[in-house]
């Protein structure tokens, strides 16, 4: 008798929606809080690290303009929003911005943006959101993730562990969209962002090319003047820190599998990077020329860790010029 309960229980009781990845739990439009001049003076204050250069107001100012700002604000020749979707069962919190003209009968490439820190620390700005309206006004759908532990995320930051999952679930949501193309798939990461780029690559994620903008390609490589707080960091974050410190974190070490990286890749860096040495960028680009993968390696000199020269302007035309060049290139079938 208890049997034939429980059978009519699961019978009639109500079906439960099984959660996919890249499914959008929730979006809303992304609104700045602050207007033009709050926002400028916050974001190009004088920073806390004495080894950073003072920002270059004039050249911030023409490329962060108040037109630029207004177009977020107004989003009439973009629509930018904020995204929780699913990833491992996780609620993960992203940005999607594509052009307001953007239609299924005109679908256009996609640009997963890879962000940079860990954690809470180094989420997904405005400053980010702004250069990404620029990309979308260019003719692409940009789609950025906080990953898991991130700000508005679920779960736990593995610093390039289960983590990449949460780009990896980006494609399947670009999938979904009628207005995206994501077939036509370009990926750009800066700083531990590249990493997430080099990791989604060698699990097979197919991207007509990549754009890595100082990113990190040997975690034991670091004689940054606050090694032992990101190491620190790192401890906390990776679930498999002894493992990996015993074997040169060659697991999130592109370095270690240059073989692995099936796209081509445009490598930007700078000589005065104390974050994250400009020899990665260079040793990277090494191991990818001895086993004759593509690549196009540009080193700026005097360039600081992600804003190079400050002149985002253009550093925006090289990487959609890049990504451009290799619109056509087909995939690997493997």
């Amino acid at each position: 008798m208890r049997s034939i309960w429980l059978w009519l229980a699961v019978l009639f009781a109500p079906s439960m929606a099984v959660a996919n990845d890249g499914d959008i739990v929730s979006r809303e439009s992304y609104v700045p809080t602050m207007d033009y001049r709050q926002w400028f003076g916050k974001a190009f204050a004088p920073g806390d690290e004495a080894l950073d250069p003072k920002a270059d107001l004039t050249k911030a100012r023409a490329y962060y303009s108040p037109t630029l700002y207004q177009a977020l604000v107004d989003q009439r020749d973009v629509q930018v929003e904020k995204l929780t979707y699913e990833s491992d069962g996780l609620k993960i919190a992203g940005v999607l911005i594509r052009p307001s003209t953007a239609t299924a009968k005109r679908p256009l490439p996609v640009i997963l943006w890879c962000r940079g820190g860990i954690g809470r620390y180094g989420g997904i700005t405005l400053g980010d959101v702004l250069i990404m309206t620029n990309w979308a006004r260019r003719g692409y759908v940009v789609l950025a993730s906080q990953y898991r532990g991130g700000p508005h995320s679920e779960g736990h930051d593995e610093d390039g562990g289960a983590d990449v999952h949460d780009v990896e679930a980006l494609v399947p949501l670009a999938r979904r969209l009628p207005y995206a193309d994501a077939d036509t798939l370009f990926l750009y990461g800066q700083s531990r962002g590249g990493m997430m780029v080099y990791r989604a690559l060698a699990d097979g994620l197919k991207a007509k090319a990549a754009a890595v903008n100082s990113g990190v390609t040997d975690l034991s490589q670091s004689d940054r003047p606050d090694a032992a707080d990101m190491d620190a960091l790192a401890r906390e974050a990776m679930p498999d820190y002894a493992q990996e410190k015993a074997s040169r974190f060659c697991r999130r070490s592109a370095i270690c599998w240059p073989e692995n990286i099936h796209a081509p890749l445009l490598l930007l860096h700078g000589t005065a990077d104390w974050r994250v040495p400009t020899s990665q960028a260079l040793r990277l680009a090494l191991a990818l020329q001895a086993i004759g993968s593509p690549y196009s390696l540009h080193i700026v000199e005097g360039g600081d860790h992600v804003w190079l020269d400050q002149d985002q302007a253009r550093i925006d035309r090289e990487i959609l010029d890049f990504f451009a060049a290799h619109r056509a290139r087909p995939l690997r079938s493997d």
